[in-house]
């Protein structure tokens, strides 16, 4: 078993549940949602589902791979959707809520765009291994200080 592949599903799965959590929000902010408002929200669902559904193999391995060599060929796929993700994300707190660019909001986000396009650029599994683990602790340190602790 690689860990890497199993770490970066870890973080899409929190992120998941981020995102699930700060859906119930929406309704706190009392404005007219458009369509383009709806498309960005579902575009950021989308890329979600996209980065859960590459990163792991859909079908037992063959003899011939292992969850390594999977990773390597289909599953990074799933990074660059969820590098597209955190844009995309970056895109809708400046669009729809106004977020500051040197928000925390803002930055975390920042990394959570960079890190993953960082893995599918180095080739050495050492930095690999770094920015799994580091971009693992990002996501569980940003759904902590992003998510609201309960709603009223």
């Amino acid at each position: 078993m690689d860990p890497i592949p199993i770490l970066w599903a870890i973080s899409i799965f929190v992120w998941q549940i981020q995102y699930l959590w700060a859906v119930i929000e929406l309704s706190n902010y009392g404005r007219a949602w458009t369509l383009f408002d709806f498309l960005l929200l579902v575009g950021l669902s989308l890329s979600l589902f996209i980065a859960s559904a590459l990163v792991l193999p859909d079908a037992e391995l063959s003899g011939d791979k292992d969850l390594s060599q999977s990773f390597q060929s289909d599953g990074r796929w799933s990074l660059a959707a969820l590098s597209f993700w955190g844009a995309l994300a970056i895109i809708t707190d400046r669009l729809l809520f106004s977020t500051g660019l040197l928000s925390i909001d803002i930055v975390l986000m920042g990394f959570a765009t960079i890190l993953p396009v960082g893995f599918l650029v180095l080739k050495k599994r050492q930095l690999q291994t770094t920015i799994t683990i580091v971009y693992l602790a990002l996501t569980l340190a940003s759904s902590w200080i992003l998510s609201p602790k309960a709603y009223p």
